[in-house]
Parts: structure tokens; C-alpha cells; sequence
């Protein structure tokens, strides 16, 4: 189904802020990239696979000499069916039936440096400051800013580890089994990027003022790996890191790319706390394909269906697109 739909504006939101008409006009371009398409996910829950995609953009005329960014969205949640995975499990599949570019994935570059992500409107002010100049005083650490618009929302961090670590980590028994030069380098990093991971979780936790579950996605340049925790704690999140080291995921993304071939794009797993190991959520192709576990898919078209209902929209326009110096933003 495509429709056209305000998603942003120059007027005043509810957070107090407003995007410059530059700004509004470089997403517009963005929303008609060559290479890459912004999703359409669902009350910005990023363990939503995709429900749509934003075909193009273009700014229009509002009322009282307010612009806004109207998005041509082909919404594709109706037309997920059923795909037999690489051990004939049941997952559920859809795709845009006009585009077939890749969406747009939260890893960046940063200049090979370890990067955190955070909104601004998910802290105090203070507390913000507080946890930006200590991420500027930490060298090997860039920090970026990610805005999504919500009533009231959940805080999420996005971390952006240093290029090795994920491979190191998700194969970590093969490694200790050498001790040639490249493994002890290779370790050294893992080591330094695992510190310095460590030191922000704790310093954000400390920085929460009301106690709350905070969101961590873990990606790496270069990787089709996102790691999705969904902690209270510290500890949760470092134990999780450190269970990678069961291969588990290693081999679940081996199978998929054997059964997708190059095609395989993003893998994306959550960790389930309570039994202590990642699970599968979903997978999109560099063809723009959606392919979810069967608890994925039902959560998603539940929660489709919910926001439909409701009196506000919930829909969220999401994946990383920078607005001039201010880093990654989601509207």
C-alpha cells in the first residue's frame, strides 16, 4: 500500500524543538539515495523488523507558513508470508514491490573509533552533559547524537565497536587456541574496546535518574551482526558481551549466509536474559528483503495493528540519517 504522510515539520514538537527547513530538505534528498532506504518501524522499537519503506520525500506547504516533509511510504505489512529458513524452519518474509534498495543500518564509521549514540531527550539536560564530556574525555571514543521523536521515550544507546571485536568475540575459542602475534594484537584491542564499553554502560546507568530498562544495540563496521540487550543493570548487558563467546551466534550467522548467500544484509539477535543466550529476531537482504522469526513477526503486526488503533501516530521513520553536523539522527 503506498501513501503520502507527513512525518516531520519546521513547527514546534512536543520535545520543545524544531528542524530546520536545511535540515528537512537533506532527509528528502536522503529518502531518494541510490544505495541505501529508510525504514518504516513501529514506535522506534528497533527489535521491529521493518513494516514499509520510504520510497522518496518532498517538502510542502502547511498552514501558517510551516513546511513540512511529506514521505511517499510503501507499507508492506500486509504481505508477509511465510519462508522456510536453512533447517525448514518457519519464518515470515515481505519486501517493497517498488524498491529493492538495502535500509539503512545504524553502523558508522567513526573514524574506526569506538562511537556511543545517544538522544538527548532521553536524559536531563545535565545528566546529558554529564555523560558527553565524559565520553569527549575517554580518547578512543566519539560520541554522536540520534534523535527520536517520542511522547515520552525509553532511553537507547547505540554502540558502535571498534572493527575485529565482533569477529573476535563470536569465534573467541578458535582464537585462544593460537598465541601467534596477530591473535595477541588482535586480543589487546578486544581488550581495550571491552573496557572502554564497560566504563560507558556504568557511567549511563549512574546517569539514569529514574531507574528504567535501557535498550543496547551493539554493531560493528563492516559486520551484518546487531546485538540487541535490554537491561536494567550493568551487569546484564557486560554478561551478555561475554556470552558471545559461545559461538552460538557465530554459527547462526554462517548458516544464513550460506542459505542467503551474498545477499544477507543484517542479522539481528536479542539476548534472552533469563536463559542466557541470543536469539534470532530478523534479517534483511542487501535486495531489501524482510525475513523474521515467527515471535518477531507477531509482535511486530500486533503492535502495526495497535498503533493503528490509537489516537496518536505511533509509526517511527528510523535509520540513521545525518542531519549536517549533529550525527545520526531518527525522526
Amino acid at each position: 500500500m503506498i501513501r503520502n504522510q507527513i512525518i516531520s515539520s519546521t513547527s514546534v514538537d512536543a520535545h520543545g524543538q524544531s528542524i530546520p527547513l536545511e535540515e528537512l530538505r537533506s532527509l528528502a534528498e536522503n529518502f531518494a539515495s541510490a544505495t541505501s532506504a529508510t525504514r518504516m518501524g513501529v514506535a522506534h522499537d528497533p527489535t521491529i523488523l521493518p513494516v514499509g519503506k520510504i520510497l522518496n520525500g518532498e517538502l510542502v506547504d502547511m498552514n501558517d507558513g510551516v513546511i513540512g516533509l511529506q514521505a511517499q511510504i510503501d507499507d508492506f505489512s500486509c504481505d508477509f508470508r511465510p519462508y522456510a529458513g536453512p533447517d525448514d524452519e518457519i519464518l515470515y518474509s515481505a519486501e517493497s514491490s517498488y524498491d529493492s534498495r538495502p535500509f539503512i543500518s545504524h553502523s558508522s564509521n567513526a573514524d574506526g573509533k569506538l562511537s556511543v549514540s545517544l538522544n538527548p531527550c532521553e536524559f536531563d539536560k545535565e545528566n546529558f552533559l554529564d555523560i558527553e564530556n565524559h565520553l569527549v574525555e575517554m580518547r578512543d571514543v566519539q560520541i554522536e547524537t540520534a534523535f527520536r521523536k517520542s511522547i515520552v521515550p525509553d532511553v537507547q544507546v547505540l554502540i558502535n565497536l571498534v572493527s575485529g571485536v565482533l569477529v573476535y568475540l563470536t569465534v573467541k575459542k578458535t582464537f585462544e587456541k593460537t598465541s601467534d602475534k596477530l591473535s595477541d594484537r588482535i586480543s589487546d584491542d578486544v581488550i581495550k574496546c571491552y573496557d572502554g564499553v564497560k566504563k560507558i554502560i556504568n557511567f549511563i546507568y549512574r546517569k539514569v535518574t529514574v531507574p528504567k530498562t535501557i535498550t543496547y544495540i551493539l554493531s560493528e563496521p563492516g559486520q551484518p551482526i546487531e546485538l540487541v540487550v535490554h537491561a536494567n543493570n550493568a551487569e546484564t548487558v557486560m554478561q551478555a558481551y561475554e556470552n558471545l563467546a559461545s559461538g552460538e551466534v557465530r554459527e547462526t550467522v554462517n548458516k544464513y549466509i550460506c542459505h542467503l548467500g551474498d545477499s544477507l544484509d543484517k542479522i539481528q539477535f536479542i539476548y534472552d536474559s533469563e536463559n542466557g543466550k541470543w536469539d534470532l529476531n530478523y534479517i534483511t537482504t542487501t535486495t531489501g528483503k524482510v525475513i523474521g522469526t515467527a515471535k518477531c513477526y507477531k509482535r511486530a503486526i500486533n503492535l502495526y495493528r495497535a498503533t493503528l488503533q490509537a489516537s496518536t501516530a505511533g509509526f517511527s521513520i528510523g535509520g540513521c540519517a545525518t542531519l549536517s553536523d549533529e550525527g545520526n539522527s531518527n525522526i
